[in-house]
């Protein structure tokens, strides 16, 4: 390292103008650029999996919403076993409306609950948009052991 001149005249010691071509330039600016896109994929990651767009191949705001799955394993029981209901909805996002009645309530687009009834029951997905209504129905029969 020796001498260089500013440009007022005077010499600074052991110190280089870092010039746009550098080596060292070009490591800060790709490895800014992987940060940014670090940042905006777990950003679009976040965004679709709290369900605040539309994922693939839906769209909220034309389409009224889809019961992709609605099932009960198993869909027969004795009295005191469980069952699983098993359900995905797509075409809606945070502020539309599923549910899952009797006695259940308002569910996310996709997800599991057990349930335990004591008589046969038809429980019932609906889910709403802007654009329209669908729902589905699936039966868990309690049958004398």
């Amino acid at each position: 390292m020796g001498s260089e001149i500013r440009g007022d005249g005077r010499a600074e010691k052991g110190r280089r103008d870092k010039k746009a071509g550098g080596a060292g330039y070009w490591k800060r600016f790709l490895f800014g650029v992987a940060v940014m896109a670090a940042v905006f994929s777990g950003l679009l990651f976040a965004l679709y999996h709290l369900d605040l767009m539309p994922g693939p191949g839906e769209d909220y705001g034309n389409a009224p919403p889809r019961i992709d799955l609605f099932e009960a394993s198993p869909a027969a029981v004795i009295p005191g076993e469980g069952s699983t209901l098993t359900w995905k909805v797509s075409g809606v996002s945070l502020a539309d409306r599923i549910t899952i009645d009797p006695g259940i309530g308002a569910v996310a687009r996709e997800g599991r609950v057990a349930v335990l009834p004591e008589e046969t029951t038809v429980y019932t997905l609906a889910a709403a948009n802007a654009a329209g209504e669908a729902d589905a129905r699936v039966t868990v029969v309690v049958e004398e052991g």
